[in-house]
């Protein structure tokens, strides 16, 4: 029976204990299946003659979650070591919840370090911020706005359209530049 037992708290009181720790995960932070650990104890000792006694079996999960967003900054970081903060702002990285993670060490409450790596796919889009960049294109003449496009790294191409078509420098008024990404 005791076969049945480990089993049993390696199943069912796992799967019980491990639902527990994922509806405890608070927003903005994420928890990945192989930042747990589970461990049991079971009463080698405990006896009973009657088939259908109750065993007592303490178990815990311990877990390591990260917050999203220092997650992202920190991906972003290793990924683009040259990126400046304003840059770090601008990009959105989209699977951080599907990378796989390797993590091999106990998990215990006095832990200050944690070694890891993640392997996976992650897609990165950068998102350009428009005010700084209606700003920068404030009374900018035509020839240099190649030049004021290049300075972003979001920026992959660009091109401008004047109205009326004579036009050589762009309007003074902000609200008169009209952005389109695509």
């Amino acid at each position: 029976d005791k076969g049945k037992l480990h089993s049993q708290a390696n199943s069912t009181f796992k799967d019980s204990l491990l639902k527990k720790v994922n509806a405890q995960v608070p927003d903005g932070y994420v928890l990945y299946d192989n930042a747990l650990q589970f461990l049991y104890h079971l009463d080698e000792a405990f006896v009973s003659e009657n088939p259908s006694a109750k065993v007592p079996l303490d178990g815990t999960v311990s877990a390591v979650i990260f917050p999203k967003e220092d997650l992202r900054i920190a991906l972003i970081k290793s990924l683009l070591p040259k990126s400046l903060k304003k840059d770090i702002s601008e990009i959105e990285l989209v699977g951080i919840e599907d990378l796989s993670f390797d993590f091999n060490q106990e998990i215990n409450k006095d832990m200050q370090t944690v070694n890891f790596a993640f392997t996976g796919e992650l897609n990165g889009n950068w998102h350009p911020d428009i005010n700084i960049l209606r700003t920068n294109l404030l009374s900018a003449k035509y020839e240099s706005v190649t030049a004021i496009f290049a300075d972003d790294p979001g920026i992959v191409s660009a091109h401008v359209k004047l109205f009326p078509p004579w036009q050589k420098t762009l309007p003074r008024e902000a609200s008169r530049i009209n952005i389109n990404i695509e």
